[in-house]
């Protein structure tokens, strides 16, 4: 591959970097792990990647020693300055990982799936124990790569609830609402009926991806 197609790949990825994201309960995992598996064809398993949250630069060890969470609002936020220092590393993370984590596999041609990321920041601090303004927050994403598609898994609250008891009914209610706000204003963002069998939301997606991947290569 000489210089020049490098440089293309590396502005005009081949890839798909994909975040799933959308209130406990809405089955994000699973959803992601049937989606590499339907996905195997247009994109090689091998070549992929898939993060939980973010891309580890620096963390990836205390990521994979970390226990479950169970009961993510358990404990209080940290105060102001501790939050404000947490949130400029993760934020840094981040920012890093879009370059040497997520970019080098969709420049060859992977798949990149992400659940969670930078956008539970504006729905959900507490699970991090962070407690900073969102004017800070948004202003971090303006700096961050942005990922191809954005897809919120979404259900009724009561279905959320029932199939994962981490929060309250109000709470789960409040992020919803929350997660269908902020990707109803993203560019990339889609809702999918998250209420429905695994099979039809992995289809639903999937024509999404097949849509967004004819409309990129017209541009192109």
């Amino acid at each position: 591959m000489n210089g020049s197609r490098i440089v293309r790949r590396y502005f005009n990825p081949p890839g798909l970097c994909i975040v799933l994201c959308g209130a406990d309960g809405s089955g994000k995992s699973t959803i992601g792990n049937a989606l590499v598996s339907e996905l195997s064809g247009t994109f090689n398993p091998v070549k992929g990647r898939q993060f939980h949250w973010k891309p580890p630069v620096f963390s990836g060890s205390r990521q994979a020693a970390r226990a479950p969470v169970t009961d993510p609002h358990r404990t209080p936020p940290r105060n102001a300055f501790l939050s404000l220092i947490y949130f400029i590393v993760h934020w840094l993370e981040f920012f890093l990982g879009s370059y040497l984590r997520i970019r080098p596999v969709t420049s060859r041609g992977g798949l990149v799936l992400i659940d969670r990321y930078y956008y539970d920041f504006l729905v959900d601090q507490q699970r991090y124990r962070l407690r900073v303004p969102q004017w800070l927050v948004r202003l971090g994403l303006l700096f961050l790569k942005k990922p191809d598609l954005v897809l919120l898994l979404d259900a009724p609250a009561e279905v959320l609830h029932s199939r994962k008891q981490e929060v309250d009914l109000a709470e789960i209610r409040r992020q919803r609402e929350a997660y269908l706000n902020m990707v109803k204003s993203l560019p990339n963002g889609h809702v999918v009926k998250a209420a429905q069998s695994v099979e039809d939301v992995v289809k639903d997606i999937k024509k999404l991806i097949l849509q967004f991947m004819a409309e990129r290569a017209g541009e192109r």
